[in-house]
């Protein structure tokens, strides 16, 4: 995992098997304090990340109410999520 920063400070997170996705925090500087965050793919925000509860984040594709996939950790969620749109394990 890497981060980048953006002129604003707020940290963005590269999703390590996806490189054309990053994450980004709407509601704290990093992912980790985050409860909220969009994903990005290739420039374009594809969708959006909630924390449920301590240990849980669903993935909300662009235009949906229905959480597609969840995972321990954002990053896990966003992986998991990308893998099965691509049609790989995830």
């Amino acid at each position: 995992m890497s981060t980048e920063t953006s002129p604003t400070k707020t940290t963005w997170t590269r999703v390590f098997r996806h490189p054309q996705a990053r994450i980004k925090p709407l509601d704290a500087d990093t992912v980790h304090e985050a409860r909220t965050c969009l994903v990005y793919e290739n420039g374009a925000a594809v969708a959006q990340l909630k924390r449920c509860g301590q240990r849980c984040w669903s993935v909300y594709p662009t235009g949906t109410t229905i959480p597609a996939t969840f995972g321990a950790s954002a990053l896990e969620a966003v992986t998991a999520w990308l893998g099965v749109r691509e049609g790989a394990p995830a």
